[in-house]
């Protein structure tokens, strides 16, 4: 954790350190404006919150401003919120519309509307109270009226991510470096700065939202070295008769066996979730019976139509990547032949997902603006143990980039992790062991 403060002057109050009031809202390593991370939040019900008279407005001057990604304007995202309770307070309240317009609401009444809110982006949005004038900015441009306030906002709570009322208008999306300042810092056009802010005097919270990936805690920064912490490894769920196997390996001298009867690896890890980022899965096949479609990694639940993806291959011996309810990119028969390895790959850039099989595209590119439900990632069946791959499987990584975006060589050797791996399984061990070691290091 981040060590002592050496800066010269002296906050008025301690280090905030909180976590997230839902469970679905943590650090993500899959999408960030800086640093290594963010905050995601999934649209259902998630906040971060903090109760403190030292978050209090007051009566002058101040300033809020956070970096925000959505990936659309489907539903109302709250931004925050420093009411107690109902609408009717003289505190602020500030949302964003489905027409993308900013709303800053004071007392039940909107006194603000700001247009322009982008999907898809990265964006900064700033609130400023500068001589008794308030004003919204939108990438460093003032948006929507000027608001003459003088009002003495007293109240203490700051809810981040939705409106006061029981987690209301919940953000879906992502947000970055979160600073309140005790100064009003813009009131004309500016360039957003382009790298993490700073600490300085008229601070009272800043939130870079930088740890491991799936974390849920939230530190604010008096001025101490941000240092991320090693993330940690994820856990599987064995099922079926997984085990290790020197049999066969592509690398080292093991690999996962599945003997095509409800084996599978699962994992439950929320920092598995895809959503609606890019992604990249990859590894190593060797198959030895194709009776049945061999589902390789699978993010559905029980509902095979729902909108999650698929990776299999084919009685045909055809890859195939399914996603609600439909092939969405068709490999070829044939292309996979028995007791051979195959590297086969999966990458999402922005809203193109492309299949590739030892570094070659394979069909033709899925326009995929999909949002992914959230689910367990299963790998060698579906969640039930159907469809179980008869073979081997070996060098399995989940990445939150897209790795690939056209032909390339595969690795020559085991992958190694980095800030953008979220599970490495390199499937090392003793013969019949059923331990998976994902790699963090």
């Amino acid at each position: 954790m981040p060590g002592i403060s050496k800066l010269s002057y002296t906050r008025q109050f301690p280090r905030y350190q909180f976590s997230p009031v839902a469970s679905n809202a943590f650090i993500s390593t899959s999408n960030k404006k800086f640093g290594n991370s963010s905050l995601f939040m999934d649209g259902a019900s998630d906040d971060i919150r903090i109760y403190d008279t030292g978050t209090a407005l007051g009566s002058g001057e101040f300033t809020i401003e956070c970096w925000i990604w959505l990936p659309n304007l489907s539903s109302t995202h709250g931004i925050c919120d420093f009411r107690t309770s109902g609408a009717n307070q003289i505190a602020p309240a500030i949302n964003i519309n489905t027409s993308g317009q900013i709303l800053y609401n004071m007392n039940g009444v909107t006194r603000i509307t700001a247009s322009g809110v982008p999907t898809r982006t990265w964006w900064h949005f700033a609130c400023s109270r500068s001589a008794g004038n308030l004003r919204i900015f939108i990438n460093g441009t003032q948006s929507g009226g000027t608001f003459s306030d003088s009002s003495n906002y007293t109240f203490s709570q700051l809810i981040i991510g939705s409106l006061t009322g029981g987690n209301n208008n919940p953000l879906d999306g992502f947000i970055d470096e979160f600073r309140i300042s005790r100064v009003g810092r813009y009131n004309t056009t500016f360039t957003p700065q382009t790298e993490p802010y700073t600490n300085d005097e008229n601070t009272l919270l800043l939130l870079h939202f930088n740890d491991y990936n799936g974390s849920t805690t939230i530190v604010d920064d008096i001025g101490d070295p941000i240092v991320e912490e090693t993330r940690p490894a994820l856990t599987a769920t064995r099922v079926g008769n997984t085990i290790i196997s020197t049999s066969q390996s592509k690398f080292g001298s093991s690999s996962a066996y599945f003997d095509g009867v409800g084996d599978l690896l699962r994992f439950t890890d929320k920092s598995l979730w895809i959503m609606f980022n890019d992604f990249t899965f990859e590894g190593w096949i060797y198959l030895t019976s194709l009776s049945e479609a061999k589902h390789i990694f699978d993010y559905r639940n029980v509902t095979t139509s729902q909108v999650a993806p698929l990776l299999r291959v084919l009685t045909t011996g055809a890859l195939d990547y399914y996603v609600s309810g439909a092939s969405r990119i068709a490999g070829t028969a044939g292309q996979i032949s028995l007791n051979t390895w195959y590297h086969v790959a999966v990458c999402r850039n922005d809203t193109s997902t492309r299949m590739f099989l030892d570094g070659v595209q394979v069909g033709s590119t899925y326009t995929d603006s999909n949002i992914y439900v959230q689910n367990a990632l299963c790998i060698g069946a579906y969640t039930g143990g159907a469809n179980s791959v008869a073979g081997y499987i070996d060098e399995v990584r989940i990445s939150n980039t897209a790795r690939y975006t056209t032909t390339f060589t595969p690795s020559t050797e085991p992958f190694t992790p980095n800030n953008n791996t979220v599970l490495l399984l390199h499937f090392e061990g003793s013969n019949n062991d059923t331990t998976f070691t994902d790699s963090v290091s």
